[in-house]
């Protein structure tokens, strides 16, 4: 630790940090962080302050008001939320020690990396530290993380010279240090959380490196993995997230095989999981802001340095294709029936992009529902996780606020496993199926006595 006050560092146990964007990850790090702030005798076991930055002046009015519409953070750390100081000024988080940016990394509709909040946010810590330089007495050096996940080379690349070009601050008079320490924040998991999770961290420099392992050490239960350099870092967050659409895609895959063969899916992956070392991956419309947009930042990255990764865009493909396939099989389970296709009225159960969560950016339920509408037919959806003001203002949907069990649909198709729905008795079921109607269980947990259609 003295090492690290003779580089003017700031202190592990005392010092502010500023947080540019206040979503499932900028959020529950705040709250981790301000968690350490605990009294012991009367006493602070270590003086921490909290800013937390969002251009979203909605956002930071309902946190004030202990609010989170993500339902994200437990309902006894809400209390917490009153100890953050929020602002939308840059000018309010140039008193920070550390700056942790937290923003965005989604693609175009091209499927582009879209690099602009990030690149944002990086402005706006380049004024502040211009400000902080020119207030601030202390001779405590600022120092800059990364979280957002980006394609290895944006960190150095791309955020540190807008820093440099902005702020007139340079790296090699050593004005600030700077880090990258990917999330791994998954929403609606409250068992894997930012403070039970091996963190991953690097540096500018080896020193750096190590003050940051601190850093994040101070705050979270598990330890920390110092990668061998910051585009390491990067990298590592990439094949996280691209494995699981890897595997996804091989089970989607095989789902379309298994119903050209005539059996089910469902029966096969039960039976292969049996053996010890079989990874037991789930068929699933892949979406959100992570496993359904890392492959994209790697596979542009890639062409540019004139490679085509094979295995990672043909895993996209499969996984982009599914919304495609399931309409197709909803459309051939009705024609199986002889149900007037025009006639039918669909339940979609599920909207979130993954189970148990609210989470709603890019979920790939909203391509089938776009297939359905285009054929002009009839549906509705439900989904008690989501925030149904966020649909309709997003996707101008109008969600169900519950479900009738008045046997309406001719067909119920069950896109996730949310607690709710298994939770769910089978009268429930019933409830909402006329009688020579089809459920559809594409996460096979439907109760066998509905005779549910399982891929």
């Amino acid at each position: 630790m003295d090492h690290f006050k003779k580089q003017n560092l700031p202190e592990i146990d005392s010092f502010t940090v500023a947080i540019l964007g206040l979503g499932y990850v900028g959020l529950n790090l705040a709250v981790t962080i301000l968690k350490k702030n605990k009294l012991k005798k009367n006493k602070y076991i270590s003086q921490r302050k909290v800013i937390g930055f969002d251009k979203n002046i909605k956002r930071l009015n309902q946190l004030k008001n202990r609010f989170d519409k993500n339902y994200d953070i437990n309902k006894n750390d809400l209390v917490i939320l009153d100890n953050i100081e929020y602002t939308n000024k840059f000018q309010l988080i140039a008193s920070a020690d550390i700056f942790i940016i937290t923003v965005p990394t989604p693609v175009d509709k091209e499927y582009k990396p879209d690099l602009s909040y990030v690149k944002d946010a990086t402005r706006q810590v380049a004024k502040a530290l211009i400000v902080r330089a020119q207030n601030s007495r202390t001779k405590i050096k600022p120092v800059v993380i990364f979280e957002s996940t980006v394609f290895p080379g944006v960190t150095e690349e791309i955020c540190i010279p807008i820093i440099e070009k902005e702020s007139k601050l340079l790296i090699r008079n050593k004005s600030f240090y700077y880090g990258y320490s990917p999330e791994r924040v998954n929403p609606g998991d409250k068992v894997n959380t930012i403070s039970n999770t091996i963190k991953v961290t690097s540096g500018s420099n080896k020193n750096i490196a190590k003050w940051i392992s601190k850093f994040y050490s101070s705050f979270i239960k598990n330890e920390t993995y110092s990668a061998h350099n910051i585009k390491t870092a990067e990298a590592a967050k990439l094949i996280e997230n691209i494995q699981r659409d890897v595997n996804i895609a091989l089970i989607n895959e095989f789902v379309m095989i298994c119903s050209k063969l005539g059996i089910s899916s469902y029966d096969v992956l039960k039976a292969a999981s049996t053996k010890w070392n079989f990874l037991n991956f789930k068929p699933g419309l892949v979406g959100g802001h992570c496993i359904g947009v890392d492959s994209y930042y790697l596979i542009n990255k890639l062409l540019e340095e004139g490679y085509y990764p094979k295995i990672i865009s043909i895993a996209r493909e499969v996984n982009e294709s599914m919304a495609s396939w399931i309409f197709d099989r909803i459309i051939l389970e009705l024609a199986k029936v002889d149900k007037l296709i025009k006639d039918s009225k669909i339940l979609i159960m599920g909207f979130a992009f993954k189970d148990n969560c609210s989470d709603i950016r890019n979920t790939k339920i909203y391509e089938l529902v776009k297939l359905i509408k285009n054929q002009n037919l009839k549906f509705e959806i439900f989904d008690p996780k989501v925030n149904i003001n966020e649909v309709k203002e997003k996707y101008k949907l109008k969600l169900l606020n519950s479900l009738n069990g008045n046997n309406s649909y001719d067909v119920v198709i069950v896109l996730l496993s949310h607690n709710d729905f298994i939770k769910m008795k089978l009268k429930d079921w019933k409830s909402l199926i006329k009688k020579d109607g089809i459920f559809i269980d594409f996460k096979g947990f439907l109760h066998p006595k509905l005779n549910p259609v399982r891929f």
